[in-house]
Order: C-alpha cells, then structure tokens, then sequence
C-alpha cells in the first residue's frame, strides 16, 4: 500500500506507521513532492505494491516539480466550504464523491478513475497505479489533501481504517447505483453511509473566471472547425467523411476530444435530432446540419450549424429564417433564473 498525503506548503514529512502500513505522507507544495512513496506489505488489501527498484518515467522528480500545479481557481475554496455546510445541514461529517466531472470541478484531476472523501479537517483523493505520475501534476494543492494509490479503495479503507472514528458518510445518491451503495455501506459499517442527492452539483454550476476561459477557448475552436469544413465539404463526400474531417481539426486546433458523438446528417436523415453519420453522399440542394462539440481543459462547446449544399430553394430559406428567429427570440429572452423549460416556450410560439 502507499499512502501520500498533500498539503500546500511543506516538503515531504517523515514515514509514519498506520495500521500495519508504512505511509509517506507528504506535501503537495506550490512547486510539488519530490519524495518517494515507501510500500510495504500488508494483510487483507489489494493497495499497488512496488518495487523497490527505480521506475523509468516520462519526466525526472525535478521537471514534475517544476510542472505541478501551484495555485487553482478560488472558487474552488468557496464550492468545498458550501458542501461542508450542507453537510452539516444534513448531520454528516463526511461527502463520499463519485461523479468524475464533480471530482475534476473540486480537484482538478481528469483521469478515469478517481473517489473523493471530503471531510471538515481533511480532504481524501484515491486513484489507482495507472495514475500516480500524473496526480502530481493534475491535482490542485488544497489544504489538507490526502492521496492514495490502490486498486481496491473500499477494502483498503477497511483494512486501513482510514476513517476510524467517523460516524456518517454522505453519498451522491442520483451518481451511485444502489447495489453499488449496499456494497458501499457493508464495507464502511459502522459507518452511517447517507444518500443525499445533488450534494455537489448546485455549487459547481456557477463558473469561475478560469474556467470560463476555457470554454471560451472550446467555442472558439469549434467555431473555427466550422469555418474550415465549409471550405471542404462538396457532393459526393459522405456523412462519415464530414464527422471524421470535423474530429481531425478540433484536435489540430487543441481539443481534447469530443464531448458528444459527432452528428453530420443530411438531406432527409436532417429530420434524425441525433442521427449518426452514415454513407450517405451529400447532393447538390441538400441541407446539412453539423453538431460537435471541442473540450478545453474538461470544459466543452456545443456547436450546431446548418447550410445549404449549392443553391437554397425558397421553402428552404423560409423555414430557415424562422427557425433563426426562433433562436435569437430565445437569447433575446435570456437572464439569470430562467430555466430551459421556459427558454423553449419562446422558441417554440
């Protein structure tokens, strides 16, 4: 097992004995650890085991150093103290948090396998193996913050008894199924394990200004993606080749891949909200509509745009102004606490 713990300011602390585990907790500092995690054998857990030999990397201690994380959006501070008064609010001591979007939000961490555990004088970050490199660079450096590396989080919090003490535990009740949450609470009794729905989401709506700028930076990409493909695209090529040409260029220009399958349809299959690209060849007289989307450091666009293959016919331009009408109707009809539902009704009439 290897435990490593982070905080914001000191270098790496000396190795402490923790249930039958040796630890290395260390601190996450504004220029990150350089300290090397020690492991040791321990009864009843699948925790990583290395070995003792050194690990070739991609990048020394030193550059991991130079490149971690020094500060992160203070908005951050601000969502992680909301949730800890909802939590009181609730008579919990603790969130466990599963939905991958909401553990980025909180921690800036954007691989595929995380769990979070906030708790009021701490903060508990798990990944597997696959992700110790890249947790030194991607996690913020919040106060408090504990990492761990294992395979098998819930056995190697009961075999650890990382949270020894604790009464209640928090849930994301509409993010974890409920077998999955039975399981949960047997392995954490005696610890209370709570479901609360929409624990998180309500205060990682509201974005702060770096964030913002990246899906400023998502949009301009995907406008510039549409810019190109007008260029390119003639009869005869087909749906697929649009999507592929479209995912080629997001990326060219920086995305990092596409938040929602490509939709390129044309012709009749517009009628297809979510139609996939087929092989069908796009005609003369066709009407094409495209829906992508590019994401910028987790945040993503959603772009749609529809044209004219040739010559619009006059049904064709009629329809199409109405529908543009629609949607400035919509933006014009835009405020704060005006939900979706109400936004489609002006659309609409």
């Amino acid at each position: 097992m290897v435990k490593k713990a982070t905080s914001s300011k000191t270098a790496a602390k000396k190795n402490a004995k923790s249930s039958g585990t040796k630890s290395a907790k260390t601190t996450k500092a504004k220029t990150a650890t350089s300290a090397k995690a020690k492991t040791t054998k321990s009864a009843k857990t699948t925790a990583k085991k290395t070995s003792p030999k050194k690990k070739k990397v991609s990048k020394s201690q030193d550059e991991f150093a130079e490149t971690a994380k020094t500060d992160y959006p203070k908005l951050v501070d601000t969502r992680l103290s909301q949730i800890l008064f909802t939590l009181e609010d609730n008579k919990c001591e603790s969130v466990y948090v599963s939905y991958l979007p909401n553990i980025r939000y909180l921690t800036g961490f954007s691989g595929s396998a995380a769990h979070l555990f906030i708790l009021k004088d701490r903060i508990v970050f798990v990944t597997d193996d696959r992700y110790e490199e890249q947790i030194k660079t991607d996690l913020y450096p919040l106060p408090n913050l504990e990492t761990y590396i294992t395979r098998d989080v819930w056995q190697f919090i009961s075999d650890t008894k990382l949270f020894e003490g604790l009464k209640t535990m928090a849930f994301e009740a509409d993010r974890v199924p409920y077998s999955e949450a039975v399981n949960i609470r047997n392995m954490l009794r005696p610890i209370k394990f709570k479901p609360i729905p929409n624990i998180v989401e309500p205060f990682t709506t509201a974005k702060a200004e770096e964030e913002f700028e990246d899906i400023k930076a998502s949009a301009r990409i995907a406008v510039k993606t549409y810019e190109k493909i007008l260029d390119m695209i003639k009869p005869g090529m087909t749906e697929r080749e649009i999507a592929i040409e479209i995912a080629y260029i997001t990326r060219q220009l920086g995305s990092e891949g596409d938040p929602f399958p490509i939709i390129a349809v044309s012709g009749k299959r517009g009628a297809l909200i979510h139609g996939k690209p087929s092989d069908k060849p796009i005609k003369n007289g066709d009407i094409v509509t495209l829906d992508f989307g590019c994401v910028v450091n987790g945040f993503a666009s959603d772009i749609t745009r529809t044209f004219a293959i040739g010559k619009a016919t006059r049904e064709q331009k009629k329809v199409y102004k109405i529908l543009h009408r629609a949607k400035e109707t919509a933006i014009e009809n835009a405020r704060p606490g005006v939900n979706g539902k109400i936004l489609d009704a002006y659309a609409r009439d």
